[in-house]
């Protein structure tokens, strides 16, 4: 547990089952009936409060075992995210501490499955993609007297059946969609909900009463999940593995009414979550609808269940003025107002509701201005107002200004030069149901109308209070800031929110599969291979020789035919010229200029736009 430099602190998680048979006696904290959950971090007591509605007994009857035991799993995996801290937003360590090694011995119904190499696999790295942390898992064989379902609370109509099962947050998103499959679509859905707080659970349980009385009774079904744990144990405040426990519970719901299919709603911009602030480190910057996450997700409950599931989210290519377009159009704009976006729930209060701050709000605040429905968000909703209220803190105002900066960014980029600055981009590609190079154009012009949806209402915001005083801290005064030092250097405002540095391309070169791969764009094989290989050797010849950029020099055509046994330098120019229209195509305009070729001198690779990497030759 102790930390020791560049691993994860370690922690053992030892999970008991319901608080009777684990051979200890009872746990502190249980009741008579055993609701609860225990296990115990590095010796410490904890216990998790798991109560599920609300399914009839006779579905809950035919669930299988396995499905008992993913409950359980995900909720000690919850349990566990929130019982232990991380280091915190001051951490010293810049994020060093962040991550977490969790090691869990938790007792199953069927060992045999879960010990399996590739269901141990899956678990563990859509685990650690979600999250950030490092999970092993061992499994253990759960007593008999600890095999009920004790956390269903029963209460649905038997013959009530859906067409289609949702997570269901009572945010902007998720509203939207259940509109679009109740109202629009005339399909019967089944509404699963996750709240930390009695505040939440009261803003879900009234948008569903309301669309039930809107659209008749029969139209929605609410199953609201609880996981809260014992007073005192929640001392990790970011959950990232909760979308775990929400979408098993999805599953769970899901095959009880013999569907394989669980929907997430989140629009594209905040499923990818592009870090707007450098500082965001790892998990901090969630990846609750990541498409890796959703992969993963499909991917582990396909195993377990042994059938084809899916775990997706059919807003993913929508920014959020569009969802919020598409609540008003679907004639309940009025509802808007109930919704709720805000991460800091339990600051909240009556009167503001949002704290104004967080990503989230700012996030929600942009796309009701851009869409001209602010009428249908009241102002006074939000304790901090988006243009003019005063931001404290340094990280509130970097959050607000880093994220007028992304948009700027995305309004102005080209494929090649998105890939470049948000190269985290490249793990979303090869989850998406689309062929990469046009699920990059379509991620772009996503994110283009995000950006233009924002810096329009910036820019608005500006021309409209022109002249007027602005109080400091405020984001329209951290704005003219920036505008004003970028003036005083001569560059455009929007080169200095995107920065003036050119992109530069990764390159990892595998000698012993012949193939290079270039920043995650795609591969580069056979005779273009073997002309990049030998520039790229060049490249790393000066960089081991300490030369500065400028002085990488080329080689001359000459050269290159001695070197390639090549007949004449049209043959030269033309293994060239393949290899940048192939560059070319993986990674837009850039691709042309990371050759260069220096009248007199002869062919190199663009010192300042390429970092060469090479894969260890096997032994």
């Amino acid at each position: 547990m102790n930390w020791d430099g560049g691993m994860p602190r370690r922690f053992e998680i030892l999970c008991h089952g319901h608080g009777h048979g684990h051979g200890q006696g009872q746990i502190p904290g249980f009741t008579a009936h055993g609701e609860l959950l225990g296990f115990t971090v590095d010796g410490m007591h904890r216990a998790l409060d798991l109560r599920i509605s609300v399914l009839s007994r006779q579905l809950v009857a035919t669930l299988p075992d396995l499905l008992a035991d993913l409950i359980e799993i995900a909720a000690y995996v919850y349990a566990a995210d929130s019982a232990i801290p991380r280091g915190g937003p001051s951490d010293s360590q810049m994020g060093a501490r962040w991550r977490r090694g969790l090691d869990f011995s938790i007792p199953v119904r069927r060992p045999d499955l879960w010990r399996r190499d590739d269901v141990v696999l899956c678990l563990s790295e859509t685990l650690g993609f979600l999250s950030d942390d490092h999970y092993s898992f061992e499994f253990r064989t759960l007593s008999e007297a600890d095999r009920d379902f004790g956390y269903f609370d029963y209460g649905l109509d038997g013959a009530w059946r859906p067409a289609r099962v949702m997570m269901f947050s009572g945010g902007l998103d998720s509203y939207a969609g259940a509109l679009e499959v109740a109202l629009e679509q005339q399909q019967n859905v089944a509404l699963v909900s996750h709240s930390s707080s009695g505040t939440m659970a009261k803003v879900q349980k009234d948008l569903i009463a309301h669309l039930n009385d809107e659209l008749g009774p029969n139209r929605v079904a609410h199953f609201p999940l609880r996981a809260q744990l014992r007073k005192g144990s929640n001392r990790e405040g970011t959950h990232r593995s909760r979308s775990f426990l929400f979408a098993t519970i999805g599953m769970v719901v899901a095959r009880a009414f013999e569907l394989d299919r669980v929907d997430f709603y989140e629009n594209g911009v905040v499923s990818l979550n592009l870090p707007p602030v450098e500082q965001v480190v790892g998990a901090r910057a969630t990846r609750s609808t990541h498409p890796r996450a959703l992969a993963g997700l499909s991917q582990l409950f396909s195993l377990v269940l042994d059938r084809p599931c899916q775990v997706q989210n059919p807003y993913f290519w929508r920014t959020k003025r569009e969802v919020v377009e598409r609540i008003e159009n679907l004639g309940f704009g009025g509802q808007i107002r109930y919704t709720r976006s805000c991460a800091n729930v339990r600051s909240a209060s009556r009167m503001h509701p949002h704290c104004g701050r967080c990503s989230q709000c700012i996030d929600r605040r942009f796309a009701m201005l851009s869409a001209g429905l602010a009428h249908q968000d009241p102002d006074e909703a939000y304790a901090v107002d988006l243009m003019t209220g005063p931001r404290t803190t340094v990280q509130d105002k970097e959050m607000a200004l880093s994220y007028v900066r992304n948009a700027r960014v995305f309004r102005a980029c080209t494929d090649a030069q998105f890939l470049g600055q948000f190269g985290e981009v490249a793990d979303a590609l090869r989850h998406l149901d689309v062929e990469p190079k046009s699920a990059l154009s379509r991620l772009v012009e996503l994110h283009r109308r995000h950006g233009r949806s924002v810096t329009e209402v910036m820019e608005r915001a500006l021309s409209e209070r022109r002249g007027e005083a602005t109080e400091d801290g405020s984001l329209l005064a951290l704005y003219r800031a920036v505008d004003a030092e970028v003036g005083s250097r001569g560059v455009t405002s929007t080169e200095a929110m995107r920065g003036v540095e050119p992109i530069v391309w990764a390159i990892e070169l595998d000698t012993d599969r012949k193939v290079a791969t270039i920043q995650g764009a795609g591969e580069i094989r056979n005779t273009n291979f073997e002309t990049l290989v030998f520039l790229a050797q060049l490249h790393l010849d000066c960089l081991g020789r300490g030369l500065v950029p400028e002085d990488f020099p080329a080689i001359t055509e000459r050269k290159l035919l001695d070197e390639w046994s090549l007949a004449d330098g049209s043959t030269v120019r033309r293994r060239i010229q393949s290899l940048r229209k192939t560059l070319t195509d993986l990674v837009g305009e850039d691709g042309m200029e990371l050759v260069e070729n220096i009248p007199g001198h002869g062919y190199r690779l663009a010192p300042d736009r390429v970092s060469i990497h090479r894969v260890p030759a096997k032994k």
